[in-house]
């Protein structure tokens, strides 16, 4: 098959569809052995929009790390560029991702950014602490004297 730029874009939408489909099918049948059962379409529109976020941010992805890889000898130059992109790219993910599930859950209601954002800031932080605590632990057990 010739791979023409169409074409792998079509493959990585029908890809992120796939995919998508079979994480609502896990939540539906998740959410029915837990004895919560809930719709097909809630099931499909908690799972789908993160995987069309995350194709709709790839472009910008494969340009970032073409143009400032990380390889030896380019890590000083790479690193900081890498590190604000990926901090934007997990709030433009997240945030719409939690924007386009909202509007396909509850249409009617209006979308809360302070909300949302809340939850992110909030998921982060837990994500932080997890990453932090034990390099923490080992730098108190290491550097710190006896009391």
């Amino acid at each position: 098959m010739n791979w023409t730029r169409s074409n792998f874009w079509l493959f990585l939408l029908a890809a992120a569809t796939l995919i998508g489909l079979l994480e609502g099918a896990q939540v539906y049948a998740g959410a029915a052995a837990m004895g919560a059962p809930v719709t097909w379409p809630r099931a499909i529109g908690s799972t789908m929009p993160s995987w069309y976020v995350l194709l709709a941010l790839l472009p910008g992805i494969l340009w970032m790390s073409r143009r400032f890889r990380l390889v030896p000898g380019r890590l000083a130059t790479s690193i900081p560029v890498h590190l604000p992109v990926a901090t934007a790219f997990a709030v433009l993910h997240m945030g719409g991702s939690s924007w386009l599930s909202d509007l396909l859950l509850f249409p009617d209601r209006p979308w809360d950014v302070a909300e949302n954002l809340s939850r992110l800031f909030t998921f982060y932080f837990v994500v932080f602490l997890c990453i932090i605590l034990p390099f923490f632990r080992v730098v108190v057990t290491k550097f710190m004297p006896k009391w």
